[in-house]
């Protein structure tokens, strides 16, 4: 239990907000352009749920892990706005999950890059990540996003060297809503 508590903590220390605002509410975003998930499998969620109940000693599971390759250059759409900055937004649903969360196998963004993680309602919002949140080893884990439907969206700097610096390799989905959630000031 004390080793989760310090997990956790450690999660929202790599994943200091530094501001900023989405732009999404200018831009018309079509629905072609949102990766949907398949649902998960009733039965392993249940094997899962029993496998819990069972194991008090086990870590708690509370999503199931989907493996993806959704990056700038094969998903969402770029924008380029009236001022001519360019945008990137993905769109991803997994029907029926409590929330979603993100591990991105390579997060590398450059000085004056910005990019958000936030829900439908933009009521709950990740963000901005920028060059600070780089790792070495160019992964980053988000926090949970409540909902099944979330949007990722990518400010390059004016220096925009072309798509491939983020690829998200990993899509979680929460098939229980009895999880602790990670505000920015701890767990609720």
């Amino acid at each position: 239990m004390i080793l989760s508590g310090v997990l956790t903590l450690s999660s929202v220390w790599g994943q200091i907000n530094r501001g900023g605002t989405p732009v999404s509410e200018k831009l018309i975003y079509p629905e072609e352009a949102i990766v949907r998930m398949m649902p998960p499998d009733l039965q392993q969620v249940r094997e899962l749920e029993s496998y819990r109940s069972e194991s008090k000693n086990q870590p708690f599971q509370f999503a199931i892990p989907y493996g993806v390759s959704l990056n700038t250059g094969n998903s969402g759409r770029w924008y380029t706005l009236l001022d001519g900055r360019k945008v990137w937004k993905l769109g991803i649903e997994s029907p029926g999950a409590y929330s979603l969360n993100l591990i991105f196998d390579r997060f590398e963004l450059a000085p004056g890059d910005q990019l958000f993680i936030y829900d439908a309602l933009k009521g709950y919002v990740l963000g901005g990540f920028t060059s600070e949140n780089n790792k070495p080893s160019g992964i980053l884990a988000t926090q949970p996003v409540p909902g099944d439907r979330i949007f990722i969206e990518y400010h390059p700097s004016s220096s925009f060297a072309g798509p491939s610096r983020l690829s998200i390799g990993q899509v979680a989905h929460d098939f229980t809503d009895d999880r602790p959630m990670v505000t920015a000031g701890g767990c609720v």
